[in-house]
């Protein structure tokens, strides 16, 4: 027994070899990325601790209020690509669990309590977005 190159794995009955193809299986977090559109996905890194901080062409650019590490996600799309899905998913999950601040469903004083419970301290983007919201002068 063994694989091939390409992923199959030969059965063996009696004396005929048979290869058989397996179908590559997406992967969890591919199924998680694909098929979604821009506004799912700024509401996704919004939900992260992202908030937008500029645009670059046709794309929206957000920060996270703490790591200060940038998304970029293009803009009225309806569904965007699965290799930029994927793209996008990397650059927002390298935060970890820990780092993710629901930036839509805390007030901005609320996020900002939140932060300095924690003990972190706010990236220039977030420094920026707080003040542009009032939170902090």
């Amino acid at each position: 027994f063994g694989s091939s190159h390409f992923g199959a794995s030969p059965i063996r009955f009696r004396s005929l070899d048979h290869q058989v193809v397996r179908p590559a299986v997406p992967s969890e977090s591919s199924l998680m990325a694909t098929g979604r559109s821009s506004n799912e996905w700024n509401e996704s890194v919004l939900k992260r601790g992202f908030v937008y901080t500029s645009t670059r062409g046709s794309h929206a650019v957000f920060t996270h209020v703490v790591t200060g590490k940038s998304v970029t996600i293009p803009q009225e799309k309806n569904q965007i690509p699965e290799g930029t899905a994927l793209s996008i998913r990397e650059q927002m999950e390298t935060l970890g669990a820990d780092m993710r601040i629901d930036m839509t469903e805390m007030s901005a004083t609320k996020a900002l309590q939140y932060i300095r419970d924690k003990g972190w301290n706010l990236s220039a983007a977030g420094q920026a977005y707080f003040k542009s919201v009032g939170a902090i002068s």
